[in-house]
This record gives C-alpha cells, sequence and structure tokens, in this order.
C-alpha cells in the first residue's frame, strides 16, 4: 500500500512497472483501491496468468489502461500461419493457451533460428553457433520461414535468410534482435486485447536516448564492465 501512496502522491500519467506479474497484480490492486487511475505499462510477463489472477478483472475498467509493452508476431507472415496451425494442431492450444501467447512463439522463433544456427556453424559449440545466428538471419540468402524448409537449403549450400514469426531474424551488433515491437492492452475480461505495433524508428530513438555506455577490460568477456 505504501507504493500505492507514493504514486498518488506523485500524480503520475502512467506508471511503467518492472516486477513480477503477483507483485505487479497486487499493486494495481492497491492503487485502484486507493482510488487511482492512470495507464499502467508492465513487461512480457503480465501475459502469464498469475497477473489477471491476483488483479481480478474488476480493476481494469476503472483504469485509464493496462497492458504490457513487448514484442508481437507478425501475422501476415508464412511463419505464423504454420506455427500457429501446428500449435493448435497438436493440441497444445487446449493445454496451455493460444499460438499468441508471446512466450509460446518467441520461444518457438528462438528454437528454430538456434538450430538452423547449429546446423550452419557445424557444432553445438556456442563460439562455433552464436556467430551463426547473424549467417542464418541475415541477407544475403534465400528467404525462408519454417526450420524444415530453412534446414533443407542449408544442406543443399545455399546461404538463408530466416524470415519468423517474430520479425526479421537481423541482430544489432551488440546482439539486440529486430523484432516486431508492441504493446498489448487487456480487455476488461482480462483477456490480452490485439498488440498495437509500434513505430520501430521512434523505438530505436528512444532506446538511443536512454541508452548509457560501458567500458570493459578487456573488451571481450570474459571480463568486468563499468557504467
Amino acid at each position: 500500500m505504501a507504493q500505492a501512496q507514493r504514486i498518488a502522491e506523485l500524480n503520475p500519467d502512467a506508471v511503467i512497472v518492472q516486477a513480477s506479474p503477483v507483485e505487479s497484480g497486487t499493486l494495481l490492486k492497491q492503487a485502484t483501491e486507493a482510488g487511482i487511475s492512470l495507464e499502467w505499462i508492465g513487461e512480457t510477463g503480465w501475459v502469464q496468468p498469475e497477473f489477471i489472477k491476483t488483479l481480478g478483472t474488476g480493476p481494469l475498467s476503472t483504469q485509464e489502461g493496462v497492458g504490457f509493452a513487448a514484442f508481437s508476431y507478425n501475422e501476415e507472415s508464412p511463419a505464423w500461419d504454420f506455427f500457429s496451425e501446428l500449435w493448435k494442431e497438436t493440441g497444445y492450444a487446449e493445454k496451455f493457451g493460444p499460438p499468441s501467447d508471446a512466450y509460446h512463439y518467441s520461444t518457438y522463433d528462438v528454437m528454430v533460428q538456434t538450430a538452423l544456427a547449429v546446423e550452419a556453424g557445424g557444432s553445438y559449440k556456442a563460439s562455433d553457433w552464436a556467430p551463426a545466428m547473424h549467417e542464418v538471419g541475415e541477407a544475403p540468402g534465400k528467404v525462408c520461414y519454417t526450420y524444415a524448409e530453412c534446414l533443407k537449403l542449408i544442406r543443399d549450400g545455399e546461404e538463408i535468410d530466416y524470415e519468423g514469426v517474430t520479425g526479421t531474424g537481423e541482430y544489432t551488433e551488440g546482439g539486440v534482435n529486430q523484432i516486431v515491437q508492441a504493446y498489448t492492452p487487456f480487455n476488461a475480461d482480462g483477456t490480452p486485447g490485439e498488440p498495437v505495433e509500434l513505430d520501430p524508428e521512434r523505438a530505436l530513438e528512444v532506446v538511443q536516448n536512454i541508452a548509457t555506455e560501458a567500458e570493459c577490460d578487456p573488451e571481450n568477456p570474459p571480463n568486468t564492465c563499468k557504467w
């Protein structure tokens, strides 16, 4: 309740919450009881059922907005068509929830690209397959959308460009993956609503403005860094 009171005293337009689903749900519930109504923005973990289970659906209609900023899927991609249909056919949708759950499709995507990198890198050693993540996910190469399709191309001696469910397989030099960045609001019944895609150029501009530089000794791991 002390945190909710501090938020009330600050009178913000929006609050960004970085906490577990249970802690976040508790905070929002207390804030609602304290008469606070504003925009609440959480992280990907809010998609887990513990968040709404802790919060309840009542507070959702009293707040200006409750949702989480993370990433989404490209529903126009053949990769999404393949994954979502397979997820339902296996019965996973009934057991674990829909394919649109962020943890489901993002885990699938990273596993596919990693497996392709292992194939391209020629071993399970991270020093071999980690650099190959760039090789299999970036141009130049033939665009492909599924593990089987891409694997065949690699074994046929062709370069590939894996386009996954969450976006391209490209990375920055620092290892940040290019994804479909989005904000997902909660519906009044507690279910995730339609993701709202964010402007990637604007998002990058914001990230650059808040980025901090690190000095590492030595430059490459294992090392010690100061920010």
